[in-house]
């Protein structure tokens, strides 16, 4: 008889007892071969946020460009014996002018000898014409005269217009029209050619009162009328 056939038989206890441990230790081998089969680095996330421990990249912003700011004013230029002036300001009709009232006939009427030098100086009649009656005949004058000056090639050195003071008690008569007293000062003043000779010059005059004659129409004073009040 052999020692294995002498052994007596193992009791049932210890069967199981291997057969536990035997499916144990196939349990961890197939355990540890599924883990060594997933080592291999993990695919990256194909998310486009940021990494951790890194700034997100700068989002490009388009700047618009500074808009311009306005054009610079022209120089103001007094006329010369070489050339007349240049980039005179245009007179404005002040909004107290517009108003049918005492103070809006004084501003009227000294605004309406801003016009005149303005005229002198430049030749453009154009701001005096659209407050002036037609009919105004002493005005019909200075338009002759600075029209023919201008139109010739010439220009005006100097005769500005200085106002003084405008008064009016506003009070109608019988035409309808009301006056302003104007008191009005004008500097020497010398006319050029288009040949660049000139003209004998016009001394100054000292403040002396003109008369304006206005009427209101159509919402707007009209000049009828600008005189002198006294003699050279």
């Amino acid at each position: 008889m052999t020692d294995a056939a002498a052994r007596p038989p193992a009791p049932a206890c210890q069967r199981g007892a291997r057969q536990r441990t035997t499916r144990q230790v196939a349990a961890i081998a197939a355990l540890l071969l599924l883990l060594a089969g997933c080592t291999t680095s993990p695919t990256p996330p194909t998310s486009n946020g940021p990494v951790a421990g890194q700034s997100p990249a700068a989002t490009q912003v388009d700047t618009p460009p500074p808009s311009p700011g306005p054009a610079p004013v022209p120089a103001y230029m007094p006329a010369t014996a070489d050339a007349p002036a240049q980039n005179v300001p245009t007179p404005v009709l002040p909004e107290k002018a517009r108003e049918f009232s005492k103070e809006g006939l004084e501003a009227f009427a000294r605004h309406w000898y801003s016009t005149l030098g303005y005229a002198y100086e430049t030749g453009d009649l154009a701001p005096m014409t659209a407050i002036t009656d037609p009919g105004c005949k002493t005005c019909a004058g200075a338009k002759t005269s600075i029209t023919t000056i201008y139109g010739d090639g010439g220009w005006i050195v100097g005769a500005k217009v200085t106002i003084d003071s405008s008064t009016s008690n506003f009070a109608v008569v019988p035409d309808g029209t009301y006056q302003a007293i104007v008191w009005v000062q004008q500097e020497a003043g010398t006319t050029y050619l288009a040949d660049g000779s000139s003209l004998a010059p016009k001394p100054a005059s000292i403040s002396r009162p003109d008369i304006v004659v206005a009427a209101f129409q159509q919402g707007q004073w009209k000049t009828m009328k600008a005189e002198h009040l006294t003699k050279e």
